[in-house]
């Protein structure tokens, strides 16, 4: 399996899976190769790592249009909310999306809050300050948050979460 070659797979999996979808793959190259397999794999867009906010969001609002979805980011200078960092502010959107996952799948509380921060862009180490916890212990709610949504880690996780309806 090539580097890279499981988020093309969950791609294909949830472009299959919805007809009401939109992705975009984060490359870690910016080769047209790279390109290429990422379209092939039904990816709707791309974009080279390290991602600028502000580019990322524009995309997600850009192909949320086209596919007749909400905007699924706020654009960083719409936002008044200082208390949050820039990555956190942009996601704001998309935690909207969190409760009703939370409840299709079943997660707890803390689960759920988890899932909330890593939504926000938030760091393993910064979600384990915030809730009071080490990183690893995250690493395992985020293991069992897989299990429960049917997924092998925090990509997929998002990918679903993203793939959602809201409700």
């Amino acid at each position: 399996m090539r580097h890279g070659s499981a988020r093309l797979e969950v791609c294909r999996a949830l472009k299959a899976r919805s007809g009401k979808s939109a992705a975009i793959i984060l490359l870690a190259t910016g080769t047209v190769e790279a390109r290429l397999s990422a379209f092939q794999a039904k990816a709707d867009d791309c974009i080279e790592h390290p991602v600028d906010v502000r580019e990322l969001a524009a995309r997600a609002n850009a192909l949320a249009l086209r596919c007749d979805l909400p905007p699924l980011l706020a654009d960083q200078h719409e936002s008044n909310d200082v208390n949050l960092p820039g990555s956190a502010r942009s996601a704001r959107p998309i935690l909207g999306r969190v409760s009703a996952f939370s409840v299709e799948h079943g997660l707890s509380p803390q689960q759920t809050q988890i899932l909330s921060l890593l939504a926000t862009g938030l760091p393993l180490k910064a979600i384990g300050s915030q809730v009071g916890c080490e990183h690893s212990t995250v690493r395992t709610h985020l293991h069992r948050i897989a299990l429960k949504v049917g997924c092998s880690g925090t990509r997929e996780i998002l990918a679903h979460l993203l793939a959602s309806d809201g409700g």
